[in-house]
């Protein structure tokens, strides 16, 4: 059993965090540090932003909506692996044009400052969002013991 959120983050299970913190503030170096322009470099640009844009903000919220070993109220079990991935791209192409409408009503506009700083903060708090809720139901399924009964005939 693990006792605080603090212990949680540093466990094996907390991993998917940390990969998602390294990558989304990769992406935030790569953008910025790497020209339109300087070829071949560019290519690993356009995969880290494709990464960036196409999946993350879509992953941190389907593992905010739905964190693993929680059943939905749909079916028995978890949402499966393939499900996440296609929910992932499918909420990110819902979730990034809602962010460029909402910025386009800023004093910023859509740039590409104001787009990776968005969707950095974006995924951020959703990802904390996420851990947070799956260190409580994994406290939840630590606490509740296992009900047995016995029947006497």
């Amino acid at each position: 059993m693990i006792p605080t959120l603090k212990d949680y983050i540093k466990t094996k299970s907390a991993r998917w965090y940390w990969i998602i913190m390294v990558l989304a503030i990769a992406t935030i170096v790569v953008v910025y540090a790497i020209p339109e322009n300087l070829y071949p470099l560019v290519y690993l640009r356009y995969v880290v932003v494709a990464i960036f844009v196409l999946y993350l903000p879509g992953y941190t919220l389907v593992k905010t909506l739905f964190p693993p070993k929680m059943p939905n109220k749909t079916s028995k079990g978890n949402i499966e692996k393939t499900e996440r991935i296609a929910l992932s791209f499918g909420l990110s192409l819902v979730v990034v044009p809602i962010v460029a409408l909402l910025l386009n009503f800023t004093p910023w506009g859509i740039g590409l400052i104001p787009v990776v700083l968005c969707l950095f903060v974006f995924s951020l708090i959703f990802a904390s969002i996420a851990l947070i809720r799956e260190f409580q139901v994994k406290l939840k399924a630590d606490s509740v013991e296992p009900n047995v009964s016995l029947k006497m005939s």
